[in-house]
């Protein structure tokens, strides 16, 4: 045989030992992925990983469910009653939390993992002592231990102690250089330092390891900038929040509360005027009423007083305090107001809301018919005497001025919503 059909001979023997060669290869790769398989599936049937794996997700019952399955077992894992402990925590259950941790470190005294879990259900309790006890237990034992570092920076920084905390919120930093919630708290005692510029630069790094769509963390960055006089900081954070959530006027009131201590009061006045109008479109929800209105009425009180002349910034603070329900100090603020604004068919609308929250319906709503008189094709405003009407029980005098809103074309879905209303407590179904 020449060297020449050697060759296809060769080749075909080294292509008959590649083939075993794979298929010996695929089996073992098959056999791994059955061990992987065999391994996930205890994993799915192991109550505890089940149960860490709703409580990661937020669903207490369903762990719940599955450590008490654990328990009835007789399974004596101090991960069981940990767990327990972290759900009867975060759903209010702070007598049985308590016993459960303890439960935990009675089976295993030397758990990191319970004593931290113990200390931090302490510091949420407000019991400090006994929280930087288990922490410093974990320390004994473990001195560069991120969750007990940090939360025994907290705990000194909750003491008015800022120089005792500064080292432990460094080391638990150092451990974990990109963990926000440490970055955040180190930026705290920085600034309870005095030490604004590494606390600036910490809170960049907080943003740094943001993701582009968490604008909350924006605002609670912006939020700390601002109480501690970082005004260019705090800007640049909020407008990033205002961005993410532009229907959210959190953000917006306190850029415009930045740019006023900034110094830039026409765009602090045109950002709270901008707030100002989703509140009034968000009138409905009073929780958030109650968390912005003040820091706008804050922002708009100052920029007033630094032109108390102004009809337009004198009646935005009416307007607000009309939202807080204020209304006595909103009626006194319009009487001031009372010769700019008689052209206005937004002042006798806003007066005529007043009046009725101060119950005085008659003067209701001659102001809202005046203001009806200086602008006759609004129908917001039919919609608002109308309402008044309802108010006062005069149902009658509603459905008139409804009907003769509908014969003069001004059509809309709040007039028919309130005519269907009046005719309904008229008893007209």
């Amino acid at each position: 045989m020449t060297l020449l059909q050697k060759v296809p001979h060769k080749l075909n023997e080294i292509h008959r030992s590649m083939t075993t060669i794979w298929i010996i290869l695929l089996h073992c790769a098959l056999g791994f992925l059955m061990v992987i398989d065999v391994v996930a599936q205890h994993k799915l049937q192991d109550p505890v990983a089940l149960a860490a794996t709703h409580l990661k997700a937020g669903k207490f019952e369903a762990a719940e469910a599955e450590l008490r399955k654990a328990l009835a077992a007789g399974d004596r894992n101090p991960e069981v009653h940990r767990l327990l402990g972290l759900i009867y925590d975060e759903t209010g259950r702070a007598e049985k939390a308590n016993e459960e941790f303890l439960q935990a470190l009675q089976l295993d005294p030397n758990s990191q993992r319970s004593q931290n879990s113990l200390g931090a259900h302490y510091f949420r309790r407000g019991k400090l002592d006994l929280a930087a006890e288990q922490f410093r237990q974990v320390l004994a034992s473990s001195s560069n231990e991120v969750t007990a570092n940090h939360y025994l920076g907290l705990i000194h920084l909750q003491q008015g102690q800022p120089a005792t905390a500064l080292p432990f919120l460094k080391t638990a930093q150092s451990q974990s250089p990109r963990e926000r919630d440490i970055l955040f708290n180190l930026a705290r005692c920085y600034f309870a330092l005095a030490r604004n510029q590494d606390a600036v630069q910490s809170l960049d790094q907080v943003l740094a390891n943001t993701a582009p769509d968490d604008g909350a963390t924006s605002y609670g960055v912006g939020v700390l900038l601002l109480q501690n006089g970082q005004f260019r900081p705090a800007i640049s954070a909020l407008e990033r929040a205002r961005k993410l959530s532009p229907a959210n006027p959190a953000a917006l009131v306190l850029l415009a509360d930045a740019e006023r201590q900034a110094g830039q009061f026409e765009e602090s006045w045109r950002l709270v005027n901008e707030a100002i109008g989703l509140l009034k479109r968000q009138s409905g929800s009073a929780s958030r009423q109650s968390e912005f209105l003040p820091k706008a009425r804050q922002v708009v009180e100052a920029l007033f007083g630094q032109e108390p002349r102004s009809y337009q910034k004198g009646s935005a603070l009416a307007e607000i305090l009309y939202l807080e329900k204020k209304y006595g100090e909103a009626r006194s603020l319009l009487s001031k107001l009372e010769a700019q604004g008689k052209q206005d068919p937004d002042f006798f609308n806003l007066l005529g809301m007043v009046y009725g929250g101060l119950n005085q319906l008659p003067e209701a709503a001659q102001a809202v018919i005046e203001a009806i008189r200086l602008a006759p094709s609004r129908s917001d405003l039919i919609f608002n005497l109308a309402g008044l009407y309802q108010k006062a029980g005069d149902n009658t005098s509603a459905v008139k001025v409804l009907k003769q809103a509908l014969a003069q074309g001004k059509v809309s879905p709040e007039i028919h919503f309130a005519l269907g209303l009046s005719y309904f407590n008229l008893g007209n179904f």
